[in-house]
């Protein structure tokens, strides 16, 4: 399905695959700093866990409904690559759209660090792109429930555990709806 270009799926046009020294992680200073990362099993959830190693996050934090074994020691090895200490990871099985998941894996997390400086609500789901009147509503639901409701609920879970210490905090929400038009 091609869109024309007034729509905005090709807005932008120029697509970077790569680190530049202006967003290089290992020359960042995370240190003392705790980050909580939804749908870390694969992609730029992944790739946010090593990147947040390679800064020097004290503590790493990932949630994901799959395997999540086999990142642990490649945050490790990030951290050590960029020459910084390992953090503290904490992997917890998580569904954004289960109210009792999200409340567990924010229980588990608060007792494993002291506090959560950074939330990056990752997980995501989308539909095969169809017409309206071809697709099925309760994929249309699950998209909505994952990319819109997960981050509510872990950002209302995780919440008071970020508020309860001083400091700055950060809450990033992604998306991969650009993706659509790839």
């Amino acid at each position: 399905m091609s869109e024309a270009p007034h729509t905005g799926f090709h807005f932008t046009s120029q697509r970077h695959q790569d680190t530049y020294p202006a967003i290089e992680p290992s020359k960042r200073d995370f240190a003392g700093r705790y980050v909580f990362i939804t749908g870390a099993s694969k992609g730029i959830g992944w790739e946010t866990a090593l990147s947040y190693a390679s800064a020097g996050c004290a503590g790493i934090g990932i949630g994901a409904r799959s395997d999540l074994k086999p990142l642990i020691p490649l945050i490790k090895e990030a951290a050590a690559a960029a020459g910084k200490p390992a953090p503290k990871v904490e992997a917890v099985e998580l569904d954004v759209t289960d109210e009792a998941s999200v409340s567990a894996a924010a229980n588990t997390i608060a007792a494993a660090f002291p506090r959560v400086d950074i939330l990056i609500n990752n997980a995501g789901y989308l539909e095969k792109r169809k017409k309206i009147a071809e697709s099925d509503p309760h994929e249309w639901w699950k998209t909505w429930n994952v990319n819109v409701n997960g981050p509510y609920l872990v950002t209302r879970a995780f919440l008071p555990q970020m508020l309860s210490k001083g400091g700055d905090k950060i809450i990033v929400n992604m998306s991969t709806m650009d993706l659509m038009a790839s």
